[in-house]
């Protein structure tokens, strides 16, 4: 029947959960504060539980076990894409820093020609370098970068700054992040 005033369950997507009751106000009802240890939750309230009370409870913290499919995505594009892309993007404009791309004055026209739009897969939906880093989406980098190298007249002039040998060096490190065949 009653049982004692905690109540405590295992749960695997935390930051859901947490996010959860900083939206809704959990001192409404009995419940009047939570702690967590690990994945472990613990729900403390005013007054002992009733059957149905945990049963309700139960139900509602199922909700924070598992991750959606977007959820899931989410993280990984959080933790591992978005970073490896900074990362990868930081070394390119610290590399080019480097060799003089300011002192040399094509810092413009560099982000032009990675800003620069291109109808790549024909559907009248043209992309760009930076759209496809902005949105995490590799496989389309890829796909510009090849229509780059396929082009190489997009960047003449912008040697060595933008190269075919340094956008193959591009291409590698987005196909071992993504563990595909690299590219020659």
């Amino acid at each position: 029947m009653a049982s004692d005033r905690t109540y405590t369950k295992t749960i695997t997507n935390k930051e859901k959960f947490t996010s959860y009751l900083e939206d809704e106000s959990t001192s409404k009802g009995i419940y009047t504060k939570w702690s967590a240890f690990g994945s472990d939750i613990t729900i403390y309230a005013s007054t002992d539980y009733t059957s149905q009370q945990e049963t309700d409870l139960d139900t509602f913290v199922n909700n924070f076990i598992d991750y959606t499919d977007a959820e899931t995505l989410y993280i990984n594009l959080h933790n591992n894409v978005f970073p490896f892309i900074a990362k990868l993007l930081h070394t390119f404009s610290a590399e080019n820093i480097d060799m003089g791309i300011t002192a040399d004055g094509k810092t413009g026209p560099v982000l032009g020609l990675f800003s620069k739009k291109y109808d790549i897969h024909s559907d009248g939906l043209p992309i760009s370098l930076k759209d496809t880093f902005d949105a995490g989406a590799l496989l389309e980098v890829l796909s510009v970068i090849t229509h780059l190298r396929d082009n190489s007249g997009e960047f003449t002039g912008l040697s060595p700054y933008v190269t075919d040998d340094r956008l193959l060096s591009l291409m590698n490190k987005v196909e071992t992040f993504l563990e595909i065949t690299l590219s020659t």
